[in-house]
């Protein structure tokens, strides 16, 4: 029993680590314009719920790189993405939303999306509680200014 679960914990370690080489060699190749190479890495990773190949799919289809530009291919990997709490996916749908590109414009739905990616962000994670509650009342303080700015 126990040399089965050591096996077990090993499979998924070396899978973790094959799923982050792919994710690399995908980036790899995007940068070297090698979009189809790119989108061959991820897109197996992105079948299987990987958030950061989804949000990567996303955006070759958001901008036709290695396939054809398709904005409501891209909306569905970004919203993928997104529900996993993927920030950069939040924030890309978001300004799909805003522009109208692969749904309908949204103003409320971007805000929305925008907003949690703002949430999302993997800075507040390098924050003390302290320093997070300082910046949130900054950013209030920030608001109700603009609001009032607005209304004059």
């Amino acid at each position: 029993m126990r040399f089965i679960l050591v096996l077990l914990c090993t499979l998924f370690v070396f899978s973790g680590s094959a799923r982050a080489d792919q994710l690399q060699d995908g980036i790899a190749a995007y940068s070297r314009k090698d979009y189809e190479a790119a989108l061959k890495l991820w897109q197996p990773l992105a079948d299987q719920g990987n958030a950061e190949a989804e949000e990567y799919v996303g955006y070759l289809y958001e901008y036709g790189d290695g396939v054809k530009q398709d904005f409501t291919e891209a909306v569905k990997w970004y919203r993928k993405a997104s529900d996993q709490g993927n920030s950069l996916a939040e924030r890309r749908l978001g300004e799909m939303y805003e522009n109208g590109k692969g749904v309908t414009q949204d103003y409320a739905e971007a805000y929305f999306w925008l907003s949690l990616c703002a949430v999302q962000n993997d800075t507040a994670k390098h924050l003390t509680p302290e320093q997070k509650a300082a910046l949130d009342k900054r950013i209030a303080e920030w608001k109700a200014a603009r609001v009032a700015a607005e209304k004059k």
